[in-house]
């Protein structure tokens, strides 16, 4: 079986993508990123992406949602608004009255 074109099959018809276990191409090292990520999660390492390791996967990544998504906060008095990702360490945006900073979130 030509595992490449089977998960290229199973990202089209499900709607993943290599990123979701750190690759960039439908290739081996996508085999064997899958086949790490099964075994780690109680599956057969078989490097397919199946309807049961799609499912795991989307579950994982959907119990982590609030770690990819920003929030705003001010803190009191400070005249910012800050944009923060809980996951991320990435410079955010802080606008106070006329002036813009760079920050890195905490």
């Amino acid at each position: 079986m030509d595992k490449d074109f089977y998960n290229k099959s199973s990202s089209d018809s499900l709607g993943w993508k290599p990123e979701w276990f750190g690759c960039k191409y439908f290739d081996e090292d996508l085999v064997k990123a899958v086949r790490k990520w099964q075994r780690e999660n109680g599956l057969t390492g078989d490097g397919l992406v199946g309807p049961m390791t799609y499912r795991r996967i989307w579950t994982e990544r959907e119990s982590q949602i609030d770690e990819f998504r920003p929030y705003i906060y001010s803190p009191k008095d400070s005249g910012l608004i800050r944009v923060v990702s809980k996951l991320h360490q990435e410079p955010t945006i802080a606008m106070g009255d006329q002036k813009i900073e760079i920050q890195q979130c905490l």
